[in-house]
C-alpha cells in the first residue's frame, strides 16, 4: 500500500496472553570450558579417581550463578564478573583477610548461607540491583504453591533433585514448571516427575543477614534451641551430588538446621543417635551484616549418652560470638 496511508497504533493493551510465565534467567551450563574444567571445591580431595571439576559436581554452583546473574548481581564483592568458575574460586578462598571462608560444608555442599552474604557484598558492584540482598530461605521437599507464587512474582528457585540442581523460572501453558537445567537437556519439571526433595529460595530484600547454621552428618540428630528451651530453626538434608557421567556421589546426605535472624543471647544444640555413631558439627554464626564465626566439634553419641553444646550469640558482631561443648559428669 501506500507508505503515507499507513495508520499506527501506539494505545493498545494487552489484557491477556495464555502463555504462562518464562523469567529470562540465563542458561548456564556446568560442562562449559570457560569454567567447567576447573577443580570444585575441594574435590581434588575428596573425588578421586572421579573427575574433581566443575564439568561433574558444579550442578547447585551453577544454578546459584543463574540465580543472581538474573537478579542483577553480574559482579562479585571483588568487581569480577560472576559466572560458575569465579563464584567456585569465591566460595573456596578467603578473599578478605579479616574473615573465613565457608562457602563449602563437608564434600562439595554448598553452603547456601554463605551466598546470601556475598550476594550483600557485592551490592556496591552492581548498581542495578534495588535491594540489599538476595535473603535464603531453605525449605525441605516440594511446594508447587510457594514455587508458582515465587515465579508469578518473579523470584526463580533452586531445585534439589535426586544427585542435581535445576532452576525453576517459568510456568507453561499446561501449568508446567519450566527449568533451567545446568548439565541434562531438559527444560521442564516434568522430566523429574514434578517434583523435588528441597528447594532454595533467594529472595531479593533489605533485612539483616543474621543466621546461625547447624549441620552435621545424617546419622546422627540434632536440634537447636533458645534460652526458653524452645526448638527453633529449618531443618534440611542435602542429598549427595551425583557425577552425572559415572553415577558417582560426592558423599553421604548431610543435615542442615537454618535459623533466620536470630536474637542476641544464648542458645543449645543437642546431638543424638539410636545407634552408636561419630560425628562432626559445624556452627556457623552469621552476624546482621554477613559476617560470621565458625565453630567445629566432633564426638561419639548414641543410645546411652548424648551431648550438647551453647552458642553465645552476638548478633551485632559475628567476632563476640563463642561456643563450647557443655561437659557433664554423667
Amino acid at each position: 500500500g501506500n507508505p503515507s496511508s499507513e495508520v499506527w497504533f501506539d494505545n493498545i493493551v494487552v489484557t491477556s496472553i495464555d502463555e504462562g510465565v518464562d523469567l529470562p534467567v540465563p542458561l548456564l551450563k556446568q560442562t562449559f570450558p570457560l569454567w567447567g574444567i576447573y577443580i570444585y571445591d575441594s574435590a581434588n580431595e575428596w573425588a578421586p579417581p572421579e573427575p574433581d571439576d566443575i564439568a561433574r559436581w558444579g550442578c547447585a554452583l551453577t544454578s546459584a550463578a543463574m540465580v543472581f546473574q538474573y537478579h542483577g548481581i553480574t559482579k562479585l564483592p571483588n568487581g569480577i564478573d560472576l559466572n560458575p568458575g569465579t563464584l567456585n574460586v569465591f566460595l573456596k578462598n578467603d578473599i578478605n583477610l579479616d574473615s573465613t571462608k565457608d562457602g563449602y560444608v563437608y564434600e562439595g555442599y554448598v553452603n547456601w548461607a554463605e551466598l546470601s552474604n556475598i550476594s550483600k557484598l557485592a551490592k556496591p558492584q552492581n548498581p542495578g540491583f534495588a535491594y540489599d540482598s538476595l535473603e535464603f530461605f531453605a525449605h525441605d521437599g516440594h511446594n508447587s504453591d510457594l514455587l508458582q507464587s515465587d515465579i508469578e512474582n518473579g523470584n526463580p528457585a533452586i531445585l534439589q533433585e535426586p544427585g542435581h540442581f535445576v532452576v525453576a523460572k517459568g510456568i507453561d501453558e499446561s501449568g508446567k514448571f519450566r527449568i533451567n537445567d545446568p548439565f541434562y537437556d531438559k527444560s521442564s519439571l516434568s522430566e523429574y516427575a514434578d517434583t523435588s526433595l528441597t528447594m532454595k529460595r533467594f529472595i531479593p530484600a533489605n533485612s539483616d543477614l543474621s543466621y546461625i547454621v547447624v549441620s552435621t552428618q545424617d546419622n546422627v540428630n540434632v536440634v537447636l534451641k533458645n534460652s526458653s528451651e524452645a526448638e527453633v530453626g529449618t531443618h534440611t538434608t542435602e542429598y549427595p551430588i551425583m557425577n552425572p557421567e559415572t553415577g558417582t556421589e560426592n558423599g553421604n546426605p548431610a543435615k542442615f538446621i537454618y535459623f533466620s535472624k536470630p536474637t542476641g543471647g544464648d542458645y543449645s544444640i543437642a546431638v543424638t543417635a539410636n545407634s552408636l555413631a561419630n560425628y562432626e558439627i559445624q556452627i556457623l554464626a552469621y552476624d546482621s551484616e554477613g559476617q560470621h564465626e565458625k565453630f567445629v566439634f566432633s564426638g561419639i553419641v548414641g543410645p546411652d549418652n548424648s551431648d550438647s553444646y551453647s552458642i553465645q550469640f552476638d548478633k551485632e558482631d559475628s567476632n563476640n560470638s563463642s561456643s563450647s561443648e557443655n561437659i557433664t559428669f554423667d
